[in-house]
């Protein structure tokens, strides 16, 4: 593994094969919704950019990389993968305006008793899996729901 030194203090990492490569060229670090991503110019007087993942994995063009682990500055191969749209979200981190640190949970409503929900929405269908008196039990049965949807995709709660 090698790093690409990025703006702002920050680095991509990248298997040993494609550092000369990607060494070539100048990149930045861009904030995303979720993460932060390696991106640079296709050319000197054009504003038009490639991410550092695309540029590795060569997708189509309606194909999506997803980082395995939700870091996109990790940019090696064992942790990319081709995927579509919707795989790609299935493996998002938890919401950061969401109350509970889990993927699939959130408060109930105060009449609602016990204080925890999950849910979790798949291929269009939203799937409500209960109400729970520990926001861990929620989570649990989320990543049961999630394994069973999402497959390898599923980003599963740490509990």
């Amino acid at each position: 593994m090698k790093e690409i030194p990025l703006n702002k203090g920050f680095i991509a990492l990248v298997d040993d094969e494609d550092f000369s490569d990607l060494i070539q060229y100048r990149w930045w670090a861009v904030k995303g919704r979720y993460t932060y991503y390696a991106s640079r110019r296709l050319g000197c007087n054009t504003n038009t950019k490639i991410d550092m993942h695309r540029h590795i994995m060569k997708p189509g063009l309606q194909d999506k990389i997803d980082h395995k682990d939700g870091n996109g500055l990790n940019c090696q191969k064992e942790n990319m993968r081709v995927c579509t749209n919707q795989q790609n979200c299935l493996n998002r981190k938890p919401d950061k305006e969401c109350r509970s640190s889990f993927k699939g949970v959130r408060p109930s409503s105060l009449n609602e008793n016990p204080r925890w929900r999950a849910d979790i929405s798949f291929n269009g269908h939203h799937y409500y899996l209960g109400s729970y008196d520990l926001e861990k039990d929620a989570a649990l049965a989320y990543n049961q729901k999630a394994m069973e949807l999402c497959g390898e995709f599923a980003r599963l709660n740490q509990v």
